[in-house]
């Protein structure tokens, strides 16, 4: 587990320079999930790479970024989510049935943002394996709350699966300076 580190504006996590991250099935990248949290993840420089088998949630009832930055990569499997909202329920049981049943009572929209930028920088999603059904390598940019993603300045980002932009919610997608998307 890596644990997020706070600088007073909320979590990061920062691979720079040759720096790696790889995490299995059973990590949490950040842990202590908060709704309305801020958290920062940057990949930056050729060799720097953060390689995951799980899906990416960026801006899940808070505020999240992921850079992808100056030749840096990042891969993760299943499903990327761009802005997510984050729904309360209260659950009740039924005494004599022992049926449970939920009312939803509130929601908290997240903001996300992805920026892939700089001349061999990549992002990639996989299919997840059936094993662990976590997606079909999915984008969704604005994923019931805003996202954007922004691929620039010869970056690339590369999905298994469809790319959804605003599902429910206003996603923006901007591709410029020879940015690539393949889907």
């Amino acid at each position: 587990t890596l644990d997020s580190q706070s600088r007073g504006d909320g979590g990061w996590l920062d691979i720079v320079g040759f720096g790696r991250v790889a995490n299995d099935p059973d990590s949490d990248v950040i842990r202590d999930y908060a709704v309305d949290g801020q958290g920062t993840a940057t990949v930056k420089g050729s060799g720097s790479s953060w390689h995951s088998v799980n899906q990416l949630l960026v801006g899940d009832g808070g505020a999240g970024k992921l850079s992808v930055l100056d030749g840096g990569s990042a891969s993760f499997s299943g499903r990327a989510s761009v802005g997510v909202a984050v729904t309360s329920y209260d659950y009740t049981s039924d005494p004599s049935t022992g049926s449970l049943s939920s009312t939803a009572v509130g929601s908290k929209a997240g903001n996300g943002v992805v920026e892939v930028s700089g001349q061999g920088s990549s992002l990639r999603i996989d299919a997840s394996p059936a094993s662990l059904g976590l997606g079909n390598g999915d984008v969704v940019v604005g994923d019931s709350s805003t996202g954007t993603l922004s691929v620039d300045d010869e970056g690339s980002v590369d999905a298994a699966g469809v790319l959804m932009v605003g599902n429910q919610a206003q996603g923006t997608l901007t591709i410029t300076g020879g940015g690539t998307l393949a889907v």
